[in-house]
């Protein structure tokens, strides 16, 4: 570069300055101030009203200073998250609360949230207001409902065997007659297998009508196609059936065996407990630990002053517990009463003693007690007693084998050709054959101004657990229904009767000894519970809502 040239100053064009304004400059700071302004003015994004940002309580209402204007302003061209709102990144009193937040909450914060008001929080907090049960000394939701109501899990267990349980709703059932293969299989699967829909690993269908149909299956013998052996209590159309001498020579074979099997399972606290179904009467065994017995129980109801001194005849030790104390009874024996009783001894009529001979009971013959012979040594109180449930008989411990011999000897088939009598348990058995029980799906009403309502009726041998089962799988999917039975006339004693207090076991002794007796663990923990002592604990019509039962006026008056 020659050093005689001068330097020349560049076109305004080549200017590194970005201003706007035509009017030359008076000063450098004057410049650098009108830069400043007009980036500002530049770079000032265009927020639309529904972009802006609300105003929370904790903001102030009074005019932003200048130096707050330029903050809020800088931050405004941060970049911001594209999931959230512009609520959640103006300030962080509007971050996302808690559900236990929103009702349980300081009164300052939910005085000044903008989106609830003074009366929503009294509303909410109303809703969730804990109050004291009188009646039991529990806690619970005040939900609405009235004092009549309690929890479903304290349902009593209705030890009585089931005819018809019906399920009315307002609202369409989840399940119903119509049931898919995979629904089918699975439910067959987890009732056999004694496996629980909702746990384990497997690859079973876990939908509401596969839990619903694993509860309707059940185990019995004998079984004959086209002949409904249940009930069998006072049941005279089986005495016309007739397939043959030798089939029924077969049939009391197997009887007997399936009978000592289920009772070994009962024993051995493989099988809960069982039923034997007879013309006569109905016994219940029941496993070491349910309801918190000590030891294997047997029950039979009910029961006549002939059986009673057959059992006594056959060294069977039993007592009477819901004999009532003096009442109607006439003889004032209390609920202990032992075989030695009045009651229970056998009467010395020669005509009597020839039907015993015969294996024929003689009060088991209709108009034969009524007669002079027959009657002379019959008191008042068998009179009163026989086929009420209070002749209820408790047997306990080794008296149950005793009772076993007893069953096994005696002449309780029906028949010309001795059908042995019905063995029903919730579990398999040598001999026996798995049944299910009938569904079916109605739908009522729904004209002439009538509410439609929704019906589904179970029809069969319905066993205590399975209406426990079926009713706390309804109370899942459905907060308001009714359920109405229909109780076998001869089981009632079952229902009514309490484990005397020097019987009960600890809860943890049932747990442990129950551990494969084929029932899940929320049904084992109920079975097992020492049962209260309530005048009735049949259930016969209760109405369902939000997890709580009352039982209704109509089975009241029943």
């Amino acid at each position: 570069m020659d050093p005689n040239d001068s330097w020349s100053q560049p076109r305004k064009t080549f200017k590194l300055r970005k201003s706007l304004a035509t009017a030359p400059s008076t000063g450098s700071n004057t410049k650098q101030k009108s830069i400043s302004q007009e980036l500002l003015n530049a770079k000032k994004p265009d927020i639309s009203d529904n972009d802006r940002p609300v105003m929370t309580a904790t903001d102030s209402f009074a005019t932003p200073s200048p130096t707050s204007r330029n903050i809020s302003t800088s931050n405004s061209n941060k970049r911001r998250n594209p999931f959230g709102n512009v609520e959640n990144v103006t300030t962080s009193d509007d971050k996302r609360r808690r559900l236990s937040d929103n009702y349980f909450h300081d009164n300052n914060k939910a005085t000044n949230s903008p989106d609830m008001s003074p009366s929503a929080v009294s509303r909410k907090a109303t809703a969730f207001t804990v109050v004291a049960d009188r009646g039991g000394g529990g806690v619970q939701a005040s939900n609405g409902l009235g004092s009549d109501y309690r929890p479903l899990p304290e349902l009593p267990m209705d030890w009585s065997l089931k005819n018809r349980v019906t399920f009315v709703s307002s609202r369409p059932w989840l399940w119903g007659e119509h049931v898919s293969s995979v629904q089918v299989a699975s439910s067959l699967t987890s009732n056999v297998r004694c496996l629980e829909i909702t746990k384990g690993k497997h690859c079973l269908d876990t939908s509401a009508t596969s839990k619903f149909y694993s509860h309707t299956y059940y185990w019995q013998f004998p079984t004959l196609p086209g002949v409904n052996l249940f009930p069998r209590y006072r049941q005279s159309r089986l005495d016309k059936i007739s397939l043959g001498a030798e089939l029924f020579r077969a049939a009391n074979s197997e009887w007997i065996q399936s009978l000592q099997s289920v009772y070994q399972l009962v024993k051995a606290g493989q099988c809960p407990y069982f039923y034997v179904c007879t013309q006569l009467f109905t016994c219940l065994f029941r496993a070491a630990g349910i309801s918190g017995s000590q030891q294997i129980l047997a029950l039979i109801s009910p029961t006549t002053s002939g059986i009673r001194a057959a059992l006594t005849r056959a060294d069977v030790e039993f007592t009477l517990p819901l004999r009532k104390v003096g009442g109607d009874d006439g003889d004032g024996a209390d609920g202990g009463e032992t075989a030695d009783d009045d009651c229970c001894k056998p009467d010395k009529d020669g005509a009597s003693d020839i039907l015993e001979s015969l294996g024929i009971e003689a009060n088991s013959l209709p108009g034969f007690a009524g007669n002079a012979a027959g009657a002379k040594n019959t008191t008042k109180s068998d009179v009163i007693l026989d086929g009420r449930s209070d002749s209820l008989v408790f047997v306990e411990g080794v008296e149950c084998q005793s009772l076993l011999n007893y069953l096994l000897n005696a002449k309780l088939s029906q028949g010309p050709n001795e059908l042995p009598p019905t063995i029903l348990a919730p579990v398999a058995f040598p001999g026996a054959t798995l049944k299910s029980l009938k569904v079916k799906e109605n739908v009522v009403g729904g004209k002439g101004g009538q509410p439609k309502t929704f019906q589904i009726d179970v029809t069969g041998p319905i066993l205590p657990h399975t209406v426990q089962s079926l009713t706390q799988l309804s109370a899942t999917y459905s907060q308001d229904f009714t359920l109405r039975t229909r109780t076998q006339e001869d089981t009632f004693g079952l229902a009514a009767f309490t484990l005397p207090p020097d019987s009960q076991a600890q809860p943890a002794f049932a747990s442990a000894n129950l551990n494969d007796c084929g029932l899940s663990e929320k049904m084992l923990a109920k079975i097992s519970l020492v049962e209260a002592i309530k005048d009735d604990k049949v259930i016969r019509s209760i109405h369902v809502k939000q997890n709580s039962y009352k039982v209704l006026e109509e089975a009241i008056k029943e």
